[in-house]
């Protein structure tokens, strides 16, 4: 049965804050003289969630493009309730996509039948920020207003664009930044509204006006610190741009330091080959204490870049909104995998007619959409040693044949196609061959991820967590004079709980060794966190008491 809210015993809550306690139960692993010893490990910690409410802005960089107009549509729609008529009959405005808006969790059973299990919904256990009524504003090259870009993108339908008209059209975005290689070929046609760069320009100009553009964003929807609790955040959502040359990061950008002074240089050919437009934005939002959230495949966020934010207190992700078949990729082989097959080949194939596949028909553009579309099954592949081992340069033997192509296809519009061909060894040396054809539209399935994104960052920018020493551990109870012994930290790592919706979670350059890729455990992360601020504790899966029924 559905239960909209509960009270959870042990919980404590003071001025605004919740105080949560959680207890984990892992083990501990030494290895001494060749053996190997397992030991129960048992942790508790306490989560502080500031549960008062809060007024977020997003600032989206692509505000134009199909993505970033279809969430102002859609948020808008959603608002006021819309509704309009297809050939298939009435529709209404809804949030579907969203974990946020639609996910719960199970916290126990009032009677002993299936259907006597309690859920409850993500939003009533966490304080998430109602994504209606988020402040939206942004960038893009394009100085086409939102209900023009909307009808360009031919994502919704026209009978509920005329309902939106007026407010869209009110809406126009910020000039954006682009200089030398950065804006690919197929894109140049829309760039009449960018950020004017000459001879003297500098990157800290750029990161100037970009910073102006959002402390004004800030004043005019009462977002400053002097209007009450409020957070920005800022989201690419543009077009993907070129990677950069990891030689180049590893010796212009390892550090905040040298960041900084990179940004001082007068824009010229050779700096801007690792000083990406990208990375000025993010650089922007740090500096004016906004979260960033990297919606693209581009390896913006460089060392130097994580080692400034850190030092500001500011959180970053990326990369690269995961919504369709990556996202069924990162099911299907764990699926696989986890059933004690040995996956040999995967063939990806998409055709798009939007500006996403148009952007993406540039080779440079292309090979950053690979890297993060190939990546997502190394932590699947690595868990599996029985099947897979990695020789001293990290080659994966046996080999796997993984192979992503996009092409643009302009009479489909956002309607992709996705091919997708997996080949698996079975039982005996044979061998088991899955095909999938799949029809999606593409910014419709990118749009709840975004605002999955957005509420996940803004609640978990508003948490601190405290570890329990081990006398006091475990916490069944938190209280006053408890909470006045503890240290809280503030999150700084945001991808543990929300490398769901990327296709390539933070570290890109780093010890991957934290990286989840696989869908199951992803969406097992997003449920105990939930769980954890609300003062649930781990839901197992294994039924113990049902053993001896």
């Amino acid at each position: 049965m559905l239960v909209e809210c509960i009270d959870v015993d042990g919980v404590y809550v003071e001025a605004g804050n919740r105080y949560a306690a959680y207890n984990t139960a892992s083990t501990f692993v030494s290895r001494r003289e060749g053996v190997t010893r397992v030991a129960a490990k048992n942790e508790s910690f306490v989560f502080k969630t500031n549960i008062l409410p809060q007024r977020v802005g997003v600032m989206l960089v692509g505000l134009g493009g199909s993505n970033g107009s279809t969430l102002v549509a859609g948020l808008v729609a959603n608002k006021h309730k819309l509704a309009w008529r297809e050939k298939t009959g009435l529709k209404t405005a809804n949030l579907l996509g969203s974990v946020v808006a639609n996910a719960c969790t199970a916290v126990g059973a009032v009677g002993m039948s299936a259907i006597d299990t309690v859920y409850v919904p993500f939003r009533s256990l966490a304080p998430f920020p109602d994504p209606t009524e988020i402040y939206l504003s942004g960038w893009d090259i394009s100085s086409k207003n939102l209900y023009e870009a909307q009808v360009e993108a031919c994502v919704l339908q026209p009978e509920l664009l005329d309902q939106l008209k007026p407010d869209l059209e009110a809406r126009k975005p910020y000039p954006a930044v682009s200089y030398s290689s950065w804006l690919a070929s197929t894109q140049e046609e829309r760039a009449d509204n960018l950020v004017p760069v000459d001879k003297e320009t500098t990157y800290r100009n750029i990161v100037d006006t970009l910073r102006s553009h959002i402390r004004e964003f800030k004043r005019i929807n009462g977002l400053t610190s002097s209007d009450g609790p409020a957070q920005t955040l800022v989201l690419w959502t543009a077009s993907t741009e070129r990677c950069c040359d990891e030689e180049l990061i590893v010796k212009h950008l390892p550090t905040k330091d040298k960041l900084l002074k990179e940004l001082s240089s007068v824009v010229n050919p050779d700096s801007s080959e690792y000083l990406a437009p990208s990375l000025l934005y993010a650089v922007a939002a740090v500096e004016e204490g906004c979260t960033y959230l990297n919606g693209a495949p581009q390896n913006t966020l460089v060392p130097g870049l994580r080692e400034y934010a850190r030092s500001l207190g500011c959180l970053l992700a990326g990369d690269d909104f995961k919504t369709g078949q990556t996202k069924f990729k990162s099911f299907l082989t764990d699926m696989l995998v986890g059933s004690g097959l040995r996956v040999r080949a995967i063939t990806s194939y998409n055709h798009l007619g939007n500006n996403d596949g148009r952007n993406l028909s540039q080779e440079k553009q292309f090979r950053s959409k690979e890297i993060s579309k190939t990546a997502v099954i190394d932590d699947i592949i690595d868990k599996a040693p029985l099947l897979y081992s990695r020789d001293r340069q990290g080659q994966v033997d046996p080999s796997i044949d993984h192979t992503v192509v996009i092409k643009y296809v302009p009479h489909v519009g956002d309607s992709k196609r996705a091919l997708d061909e997996y080949v698996s060894d079975i039982f005996m040396n044979g061998s088991s061959t899955i095909s999938i054809y799949n029809t999606c539209e593409d910014t419709l399935l990118a749009v709840p991820i975004m605002v999955d994104m957005i509420c996940f960052a803004a609640l978990l920018a508003n948490v601190e967590v405290a570890h329990i020493a081990e006398s006091q551990a475990p916490v069944k109870c938190v209280t006053k004079e408890l909470v006045s012994k503890l240290n809280f930290k503030p999150v700084n790592n945001l991808m543990p709980v929300m490398s769901l919706f990327f296709k390539a979670p933070l570290p890109r350059t780093a010890d991957r060794s934290d990286v989840v890729n696989a869908f199951a455990a992803q969406r097992a992360a997003i449920e105990d966190f939930v769980r954890a601020i609300a003062g649930l504790q781990h839901l197992p899966q294994l039924n113990v008491g049902a053993l001896t029924m």
